[in-house]
This record gives C-alpha cells, sequence and structure tokens, in this order.
C-alpha cells in the first residue's frame, strides 16, 4: 500500500462514527458449501484469509465496515451447533488480522507538513472500561515487533497523582476518570524526552498505596523503538501537549450491539462491558458485584465526558466484541449478580443484567483460546504465563 493511500485510509478513517470489524457468522454461512463443511485446523487460515479478502482487510485497513446485528435465536444456534468452535476460531483469527493491518499501517508512517514520511514513536490505545485495552496492548506489541519494531510499553495509570492531589467531581468525590487526575506535565516531559532518544525515570503507580513511585531502571528509545501506550485519555489532543502529531498514532476500542431478539432490543456494548467488568473485578480484584454496579453510571459519565468526543481523532478502530461471548462469561456472571441482595440499591440493576445473561446460552471457556481478549475477563489468559 503506497504512502498516498495509507493518507487517504486515514483520513476516511477520522470520523465519529466507529468503523467495526464484520465477523458475522452469515458470513460463516454462506460459506460453508465450499469451506466450513469440512473445516479442519490445518485450513483455518485459508478461510479466515478468504474472509478477511472479502472485507478488505488484507493489505489495508477497512473503513466504516459496521458489526451486523445478530438475533439472540441466530447467537445461540451457533452456540448449540458444532459450528461454535470453528466460529470461536475463525473470530479470533479476523481480530489477529485487522490487529496485524494496522500494525503495517503504524510501519508504513505517517506523513509530516514538510511531506516527509516518519514511523510515528507512540502508539495509544484507548478505549472505555473493560474494552480489553490491556490483552489489546500485548497482542498489538506482537504485532509491531513482525513490522520490525521494538514496542516498549506503557500505561497511563503509572501518571496519576498522588490521592490528595486528585480532582474532586460535582459531588465531591475523587475524579479518577479525569484527565487532570493524570501529571499531564510529567507525562509530556517524559514523552518528548523519550521521542528524543533521551534517558527517562519512569514512574509506577502503587494502587493499593495510592501513591506513585520512581522505577530503579531508566529507559531510553533506539530508532527501532516504539511507545505503546494505554489508557482511556489516549484520544484526547491535549495528553501530548504540543507534540508533533505525526509522531503519534492513536487507536480507539470498543465493542458493539448485539440485537438480542426479533422485536429489535439491543443488548447494549455498556451492557457488554458491564457484565466483563464484573466478571473480572470479583474474581481479580476483591470487588463486589454491588460496589461494581454501584460505580458503573460515575465510569459511564467520565467515559461520555472524556473519551466519546475524542474518538473523531482515532487513527483506527478495533471492534473487541463478540457476538457469543455472553455466553462465555455467563458461568462466572450468574453467580456474582445472585450475590446482590433484594434490600440493597444495585439489586433491580444487578436482575436486569441476570435476565440479559440468561437469555444466552452457555459456551464452555475450554475452547476459548489462550490469548483471546476474553481471556483479560473470564482467566487462564496466556499472557498470563
Amino acid at each position: 500500500m503506497t504512502i498516498e493511500e495509507n493518507k487517504m485510509n486515514k483520513e476516511n478513517n477520522k470520523s465519529s462514527e466507529k468503523f467495526e470489524v464484520w465477523d458475522n457468522y452469515k458470513i460463516l454461512n454462506a460459506l460453508t458449501p465450499e469451506i466450513i463443511k469440512d473445516l479442519r485446523e490445518n485450513n483455518i487460515s485459508d478461510v479466515v484469509n478468504i474472509i478477511v479478502g472479502k472485507l478488505s482487510l488484507n493489505k489495508a485497513i477497512a473503513g466504516r465496515l459496521i458489526t451486523s446485528n445478530l438475533t439472540l435465536e441466530e447467537v445461540n444456534e451457533v452456540i448449540d451447533s458444532d459450528k461454535i468452535v470453528n466460529a470461536v476460531t475463525v473470530s479470533e483469527k479476523i481480530k489477529e488480522a485487522v490487529i496485524s493491518s494496522i500494525a503495517e499501517d503504524i510501519s508504513a508512517g505517517k506523513k509530516k507538513e514538510n511531506g516527509e514520511t516518519v514511523i510515528p514513536k507512540i502508539v495509544f490505545i484507548a478505549g472505555p472500561s473493560s474494552s480489553g485495552k490491556t490483552t489489546l496492548c500485548k497482542k498489538m506489541s506482537y504485532a509491531l515487533e513482525q513490522q520490525g519494531l521494538s514496542p516498549i510499553m506503557l500505561s497511563l495509570d503509572d501518571y496519576y497523582l498522588d490521592y490528595d492531589h486528585t480532582p474532586l467531581d460535582e459531588n465531591g468525590d475523587y475524579d479518577f476518570e479525569s484527565l487532570y487526575a493524570l501529571d499531564l506535565p510529567l507525562l509530556q516531559q517524559h514523552l518528548k524526552a523519550l521521542s528524543k532518544g533521551e534517558e527517562v525515570r519512569l514512574p509506577r503507580y502503587i494502587f493499593g498505596e495510592n501513591r506513585r513511585e520512581w522505577r530503579e531502571e531508566t529507559t531510553i528509545m533506539k530508532d527501532d523503538n516504539i511507545l505503546l501506550i494505554e489508557g482511556i485519555h489516549g484520544l484526547n489532543p491535549e495528553l501530548c501537549g504540543e507534540m508533533d502529531n505525526s509522531l503519534i498514532y492513536r487507536i480507539y476500542i470498543s465493542g458493539s450491539a448485539l440485537k438480542v431478539n426479533k422485536n429489535g432490543r439491543y443488548f447494549l456494548c455498556t451492557d457488554n462491558r458491564l457484565i466483563r467488568r464484573l466478571v473480572r473485578d470479583y474474581k481479580y480484584r476483591k470487588t463486589s458485584a454491588q460496589s461494581t454496579i454501584s460505580r458503573w453510571q460515575s465510569v459511564r459519565r467520565g467515559e461520555e465526558r472524556w473519551i466519546v468526543p475524542y474518538q473523531k481523532y482515532a487513527d483506527a478502530n478495533i471492534n473487541t466484541s463478540f457476538p457469543y461471548e455472553i455466553g462465555l462469561l455467563r458461568h462466572d456472571a450468574r453467580p456474582i449478580l445472585k450475590e446482590v441482595k433484594p434490600n440493597e440499591p444495585e439489586y433491580f440493576e444487578a436482575q436486569r443484567l441476570l435476565k440479559l445473561v440468561e437469555e444466552v446460552h452457555p459456551i464452555n471457556t475450554n475452547i476459548l483460546p489462550k490469548y483471546s481478549i476474553l481471556r483479560e475477563f473470564v482467566g487462564g489468559s496466556g499472557y498470563e504465563e
């Protein structure tokens, strides 16, 4: 793909209208007579290549491919059939293909105002809560390595201010969703220094103690290094101050909505992410369902204020949801939601979510690849080994 084609793709994609991967099982069904019928492990890549080719994702990032709305009946039909293993495998492979396409686009470079093409020095991965930023960052790191680059991974969380300097929201509570909960001057100083090849001692935030400490080792960027930074504010231009925009590549990740029934009721992506968060925080952060639900509206307000307005600045978008994922989360989510007591304010919301979860048929998590984005929530991720 030429530099001019790269530019045209980026300009087309710089819109508040998200484009997402069309991992639609109707496509799989359409291919069944030729391919899926005799699908075996050794020809999975052929299937993926055909599907990716149809989506124009093999050498370029596709523009505004909208995830098809699947009915609950269609999702459950796939879950209950012998197609579910193949469907999961192909969906995961398509996600990998999209990530690889974006890594290609990054390595092709961005054009500066003077016409010079440069490879970005900083890649931000941003998205709302429980969109899969942590795993996506690791996947993108591997994809960039395949392009001959050496990523250095950072987290915006390490630039949180100490507790007593955190801004307050309109209710007088600490506003950890705010851009100004970060030490922006320090972050901007470090990004400029690193992009110039200067040696920097980076911070590490200790969440249990609500304070920041300094790493013993220093970090310096060589010619083949690229910073890969995840955090909810990665799309916000104010984050990087006056840095040259050609040195920055922004990726927005989120999920899509699943049409639940023939009457048009949707299983919203916000519900999807809340269920992911409920399971993850209960299992790995010792947080009750009641606590997670009680904080959710505050989290959502933060997303609407600090993420949604900046989607238009993304160079690329990735849909990290899977139409069948509630079937995988169901086993953990049901008992967690049932712990919320009738006398608690969050009870009715817990019951609403429980009803949604029980509408999707269960899937054994054993069929899920160990490097799947969903492993960040259900556990067993190969990245944790």
